[in-house]
């Protein structure tokens, strides 16, 4: 993942992942791409991000809270949705604790106890 985004320009880039389908193939093709997610979020390139949207089941998002613990500087917007309750709640230092260009926040089923002080620093929420 590193090396393919060391061809491109510095574009800002946007993270997107659907699990539709739960057969075996879809499912770990689903594993795979959420690796590339969690590569690309652990890569040098994680301050280009600036969108995630991820509609997922829970078991594919056990992963991702511990390579999302640094802040992401270019990130407007992050939509989590999960399929069922039972991902464990969110790290308090979830995304640094500072969103400062976040635009748009949409959590559906991700428990996130500490997300008051995300908030106080994303100044840039717009409602909709």
């Amino acid at each position: 993942m590193t090396e393919m985004l060391d061809v491109w320009p510095h574009l800002s880039i946007t993270i997107e992942q659907h699990d539709l389908y739960y057969d075996n193939i879809n499912l770990s093709l689903q594993g795979l791409h959420m690796a590339n997610v969690a590569a690309l979020l652990s890569s040098e390139h994680f301050h280009r991000i600036s969108q995630i949207s991820l509609f997922i089941s829970s078991w594919l998002w056990q992963g991702l809270p511990a390579v999302m613990q640094r802040p992401l500087p270019e990130l407007t917007e992050l939509r989590i949705s999960l399929n069922d309750y039972k991902a464990p709640p969110l790290p308090v230092s979830f995304l640094g604790r500072s969103a400062p260009r976040l635009r748009r926040l949409s959590l559906e089923r991700v428990p996130f106890p500490g997300i008051q002080r995300l908030l106080l620093s994303a100044n840039n929420l717009v409602g909709q």
